[in-house]
């Protein structure tokens, strides 16, 4: 399991991360050409870290989920996994 994306969406802009999951996706494509590979949407938190609006950060999320999405059906060969989660409450 690979996690990509929610620890930088608070320091990146949505574009710059969503080019690097996007390269990652190519990465691991290339490289196991048997595997396969699922998304799962950055869910939505409470708390961001180094993040100076939650709410910016919050529409962030969702466009990038949007483009990965977007992305994967181009691409084939991968699916996603939408979840309906609670808000993600910060354990410290």
């Amino acid at each position: 399991m690979v996690h990509l994306g929610s620890k930088d969406i608070s320091i990146l802009p949505w574009n710059q991360l969503f080019q690097s999951i996007k390269f990652s996706f190519l990465r691991y494509k290339l490289l196991a050409l048997t595997m396969s590979i699922v998304w799962s949407d950055i869910l939505s938190r409470l708390y961001w870290p180094n993040a100076k609006s939650a709410t910016r950060v919050d529409s962030m999320r969702k466009e990038v989920n949007r483009k990965v999405k977007q992305f994967l059906k181009y691409e084939g060969r991968f699916s996603y996994q939408i979840h309906t989660f609670p808000l993600l409450i910060n354990p410290c």
